[in-house]
């Protein structure tokens, strides 16, 4: 072999070993921007996460303490209906005695009574 060719292999070879070199550091370079990248989203994700789960809670306490306050005005209007109900009933019940109408007693038996007559 001589002396040219030599060095043409040698030039190939030195040319493909930087070309190797060079697309191995490339690609290090890439995952080293890739994974500080990657931390940062995973930073910024996480706070953002957090700063809605606490801005959701805030909401729902808030809610929850306002609709608290309803139940419990929406609680002491039902017992106040519920007590005019039960009063109304009553003094019908005695206008309805006093009167002399209303409901019969119901039978024990299920018989009809004979209708007087």
């Amino acid at each position: 072999m001589d002396l040219d060719a030599i060095v043409q292999l040698v030039t190939v070879v030195m040319a493909a070993m930087g070309i190797v070199w060079h697309q191995q550091h490339s690609t290090t370079h890439l995952r080293t921007e890739f994974r500080e990248d990657n931390r940062q989203l995973r930073e910024d994700f996480d706070t953002a996460n957090r700063e809605l789960r606490e801005e959701f809670n805030a909401a729902n306490r808030e809610l929850r303490e306002g609709f608290s306050s309803e139940f419990k005005s929406l609680r002491e209007d039902h017992n106040a209906l519920r007590d005019a109900v039960a009063q109304n009933g009553q003094r019908l019940g005695r206008i309805e005695g006093r009167l002399g109408i209303g409901f019969p007693p119901a039978d024990d038996t299920g018989d009809p009574k004979p209708q007087p007559g």
